[in-house]
């Protein structure tokens, strides 16, 4: 009788909160897409309004997007009062510079009161809204030893992206002779997969090796049809891309060598290898400075010191100095240290501040910072601890906001204020470096005063006060466009610059127009003869592409011509100008037409922008 009694209450119960519209609500809701980076906000509905407190939960869980990199994970209890039936939950998505595909995630309902799930999971588009990566080769010429002792080298030819991308990237490559055959290669013709989690993925060319006696060969690799990814074009009408691959005979490396080597620097580097004997030999002759470049320092600090300990078993009177970027931090480099990301410079927005849109890889060091300035000083410390170096050799240290780009730097980095206290932390960094250095006996030289726009009086030369020296990479380069001015300003200041080194150096590159070439070192070595103290001014004539060695086979003839120690300074009349040495005379023609002078009983005609070494007549 009890149990009848029991069952009948609890029917009547149930008749009564159906009549009275205590039916459970059904939970409502729609898939969203949004945009990378924005915020997710889904709205929740009740079919029907409840008397009761409506509760339940809302956790993320992963799809394809991943937590804490896609999307950031929450979990909320949500609770709808008695008579409300909408209410919303909102979700974070993240930014990034990697070009995926749409991902999504799962937004799940756990843990219902008074309310039916339908479903019990909604779904998160995210759509990105990166845009494809630029692709292209990392150099536009590149240079490898040919294969020896009947090996085969492998040619690591770099191919780079602007930014990540996590898509299939395939493209197309194949290779063309030119002065190099294909008996020195092995000839390739292939659609390739992107094969790297990164920015940066080698392909591997192979070089056959020889015995033969032969100069420098080369030929292209051509990259075209990418898929996922847009070419960089330098002609927009094109539709591929190449590399030069440049093979260094390892038979017979031809190396003039001048009378003089103390007036010779390299600023020299291999990229992903070693120097040869060869190499060695030929720096260690003749040259008196060596900087390694930078790509050579993306070997670990090891190697390193070993090269440098076998240039100095060649010549113990070498100076050889690291190379170190004052500017720009490279991802890859190997130097027993990193820093940290907040010592590098971030813009207004607080977005790294990179080299150029298309280089993830390689961003500025903050130098408002002095914690940064203060770990380039422990790695410079740590280099100099391990290895047999004579001091630092920074590039890249002249100010932000040079070559006309202040606007632009003011807008970067939110006013000129910023511009000021950034140079200010370079110009810390530099005394920094040479107080500490020369308390050991090291030198410290940079790389910045050939700047277009730190000319004349007004020409800003402060890190020359603060160092030991300085590369001028731009030196006696007219023909590009330089003024006449520049070279007259860079000749006095060889000679104005008391116990200051002073490294000089002509950067020209390769354009298959030997006579052009040679014509341009005769000039550029003659105008460094003009302004050349003996035992404080160098030479170097830089031909050919980055981080190679074939500056040890291009310099100028005239370098073998025992010209003796200077007599005299310099004079300029009529666009020549003349300096006498103790065997010879030496002209060079400033004009933009050839020029007639009187040598002795003889004329002799100088063609513009070039140079004439006559032997002194008495």
């Amino acid at each position: 009788m009890c149990r009848q009694l029991s069952l009948f209450l609890l029917l009547l119960f149930v008749s009564l909160s159906t009549a009275s519209g205590d039916e459970l609500p059904t939970l409502l809701f729609d898939d969203v897409v949004v945009n990378e980076g924005e915020a997710v906000t889904l709205q929740l509905r009740l079919s029907a309004p409840s008397s009761h407190p409506v509760r339940l939960t809302a956790s993320t869980r992963f799809g394809n997007a991943i937590s804490g990199r896609d999307f950031a994970s929450k979990s909320q209890r949500i609770t709808f009062a008695p008579g409300v039936t909408e209410m919303s939950v909102s979700f974070q998505t993240k930014e990034d510079d990697i070009d995926e595909p749409d991902q999504f995630f799962w937004v799940f309902f756990r843990n219902p009161q008074r309310v039916d799930l339908v479903s019990n999971r909604a779904r998160v588009t995210i759509r990105d809204n990166d845009a494809e990566p630029t692709i292209r080769f990392d150099r536009t010429v590149q240079s490898f030893v040919e294969g020896t002792n009947g090996g085969i080298t492998k040619a690591n030819i770099r191919v780079r992206l602007s930014h990540r991308s996590e898509k299939k990237i395939r493209f197309t490559v194949h290779t063309a002779p030119n002065t190099a055959t294909e008996l020195e290669f092995s000839p390739v013709a292939q659609r390739v997969l992107f094969q790297s989690a990164g920015i940066v993925f080698n392909y591997v060319v192979n070089l056959v090796p020889d015995s033969d006696l032969e100069g420098r060969q080369q030929f292209y690799l051509y990259m075209r049809n990418p898929s996922n990814a847009e070419l960089v074009l330098d002609d927009p009408e094109a539709d591929r891309i190449r590399t030069t691959i440049r093979i260094l005979d390892d038979d017979h490396l031809v190396i003039p060598a001048p009378i003089d080597p103390a007036s010779s620097f390299a600023w020299i580097g291999t990229f992903g290898r070693r120097f040869t004997d060869a190499e060695l030999d030929a720096i260690a002759t003749n040259t008196k400075f060596v900087v390694l470049a930078k790509f050579h320092a993306f070997f670990d600090i090891e190697t390193h010191n070993e090269e440098t300990e076998l240039l100095r078993q060649r010549n113990s009177e070498l100076k050889v100095l690291p190379y170190f970027n004052a500017k720009h931090w490279f991802v890859e480099s190997r130097w027993g240290t990193t820093p940290d990301e907040d010592w590098l410079l971030k813009d207004a927005g607080g977005n790294l501040v990179r080299i150029s849109t298309d280089r993830s890889d390689a961003n500025y060091y903050d130098l408002r910072n002095p914690e940064c300035r203060a770990w380039i000083l422990a790695t410079i410390a740590l280099w100099l601890d391990t290895g047999l170096y004579d001091g630092i050799a920074f590039d890249s240290a002249g100010p932000i906001g040079d070559y006309g780009e202040a606007t632009f730097w003011q807008d970067l980095l939110g006013g000129q204020t910023e511009i000021d206290a950034w140079n200010a932390g370079l110009a810390s960094l530099l005394q920094d470096t040479k107080t500490l250095l020369n308390s050991q006996g090291y030198s410290v030289i940079f790389n910045g005063i050939g700047q277009s726009n730190l000319r004349g009086a007004d020409r800003d030369t402060f890190q020359l006060a603060y160092t030991d020296g300085a590369l001028n990479e731009s030196f006696a380069i007219e023909p590009f466009g330089m003024l006449r001015s520049s070279l007259l300003d860079d000749i006095d200041l060889m000679q104005l610059a008391d116990d200051k080194v002073l490294l000089m150096k002509t950067n020209v590159y390769h354009d298959g127009d030997q006579t052009r070439t040679v014509r341009m070192g005769r000039f550029a070595y003659a105008c460094f003869l003009m302004g050349w103290v003996p035992g404080q001014s160098y030479f170097k004539f830089g031909v050919d592409d980055f981080y190679t060695t074939a500056e040890l086979e291009d310099f100028p003839v005239e370098r073998q011509l025992a010209i003796g120690l200077p007599l005299g300074t310099y004079t300029l009349a009529d666009d020549i100008l003349q300096r006498e040495f103790e065997h010879y005379s030496i002209y060079a023609n400033l004009s933009e037409s050839e020029k007639t002078i009187s040598h002795g009983s003889t004329s002799v005609t100088i063609p513009s922008m070039d140079a004439m070494f006559l032997e002194r007549t008495e």
